[in-house]
């Protein structure tokens, strides 16, 4: 996946991707709360801008990369994921299979549905 970097002095933030955050929510281990939010990283994260030192900048190897984490880092503030799934499309019917496929706008944690709360219609007016 693609990152989307906005950098401002010591601070970086990523934006992450549709399909990175599906996968964030779909996991049903990680990222749940502050205290199964971890990240670590690998040698070379980020570069010492090194501005006015020789051999120390773009393109320059050695002591001016970040080393990889020695251990798993906490995040310092977790924001939850507040927004409800929404319910976007009737997909399919099959009276063959016996299924009816719905699509909701993010991942749902299917232990959760309420299938006693899907009513199947006769036609778009009726209550």
């Amino acid at each position: 996946s693609l990152f989307t970097p906005t950098i401002s002095g010591q601070m970086a933030t990523l934006s992450l991707s549709a399909s990175d955050i599906a996968a964030l929510k779909s996991s049903l281990k990680i990222a749940k709360s502050q205290s199964t939010t971890f990240m670590v990283y690998a040698y070379g994260l980020a570069r010492d801008l090194g501005a006015g030192l020789p051999n120390r900048g773009i393109g320059s190897t050695g002591s001016t990369l970040s080393p990889a984490s020695t251990s798993p880092l906490q995040v310092r503030i977790y924001m939850a994921d507040l927004t409800p799934p929404l319910f976007t499309q009737f997909n399919t019917l099959d009276f063959n299979t016996g299924t009816l496929t719905i699509t909701f706008n993010e991942p749902v944690n299917i232990s959760t549905f309420a299938f006693q709360n899907v009513t199947l219609k006769s036609n778009a007016n009726s209550t």
